[in-house]
């Protein structure tokens, strides 16, 4: 496939080729599913985070940090190590980044830097394939 497509929000990737957007001929290559990022916070929690005291005058407390945005990284560098091996083995030659902007700079800092990506700042992880097409279509020749 000439172009991959990858369209994914924090908990879903489809990984879409097709030789050319001209072309009605796009095909799923992959799905991708992190439903950890859809849990509430309280139950990706294992453990509760805590203060602790060393001495009267120090105290030691914990970084806070929101598990779903945890998961939601762990879930962009798993999609950004396909797209990486994708392009390293040579399996495309142009990429489109389909995702909301936040999830997009999650994906992107995870990306080698040795290729350029166009990136469509929308979620179209419902869209069915021919749909998707049409989308970017329209959303590209603006």
């Amino acid at each position: 496939m000439k172009t991959w497509i990858m369209v994914a929000n924090s908990s879903i990737g489809q990984l879409y080729g097709i030789e050319s957007l001209h072309n009605n001929d796009i095909v799923l290559l992959k799905e991708y599913f992190h439903p950890q990022s859809r849990q509430k916070g309280l139950d990706i929690l294992t453990d509760k985070p805590g203060h602790f005291s060393t001495d009267h005058k120090a105290r030691g407390t914990y970084e806070k940090a929101d598990p779903k945005e945890i998961e939601s990284d762990a879930f962009s560098r798993e999609l950004a190590n396909v797209i990486n091996l994708g392009h390293n083995n040579h399996k495309f030659e142009k990429l489109i980044l389909v995702t909301a902007p936040h999830f997009y700079g999650l994906i992107n800092k995870h990306l080698a830097l040795n290729f350029e990506a166009v990136h469509i700042p929308k979620d179209y992880t419902k869209l069915k394939p021919h749909d998707l097409l049409i989308s970017l279509r329209t959303y590209l020749n603006k």
